[in-house]
């Protein structure tokens, strides 16, 4: 899953850019990327707990391997293990723009992932749905319905 360095387009101000996930375990994280976006990865330079993903043209963002919610100043995600508890807290949320929404639900959950909010659409302009990963962070995945 190692691959070079992405050819980097600056982006307007104001669009999102990069994004740090906590994880608790770095591999599966990262099997769970691929699998579901083709997310592509790069060793970071100086942290060996942590890998640069990115998608050529796109945003870019790292995950990073937590051990507890002592040793970071992130905000972490609820783990698979709170959720079963019904304990709760916050973490990231990174919106996915995707071609088909339902699709990917099916390879998030193919991928180990867990649904959040099924399939709905807002307006006339967005199809989205929301779920955990492997490690317990909410994501989005959204469609642009609109040209």
């Amino acid at each position: 899953m190692l691959t070079s360095p992405p050819n980097f387009q600056k982006p307007p101000p104001g669009t999102p850019v990069f994004v740090t996930m906590p994880v608790r375990d770095l591999p599966r994280a990262q099997r769970f990327y691929y699998t579901v976006f083709g997310w592509r990865y790069l060793a970071h330079p100086s942290d060996p707990e942590r890998v640069i993903y990115f998608t050529p043209g796109s945003i870019m963002g790292s995950l990073v391997l937590v051990k507890d919610s002592s040793n970071t100043t992130q905000s972490i995600a609820t783990l698979k293990e709170d959720i079963e508890r019904g304990v709760t807290r916050t973490g990231p949320c990174e919106y996915v723009l995707v071609e088909d929404v339902e699709e990917t639900v099916k390879k998030i959950m193919e991928a180990g992932g867990m649904m959040e909010r099924e399939r709905f659409v807002v307006g006339d302009h967005t199809e989205m749905a929301f779920y955990r990963d492997t490690e317990g962070n909410v994501g989005g995945v959204l469609k642009w319905l609109m040209p």
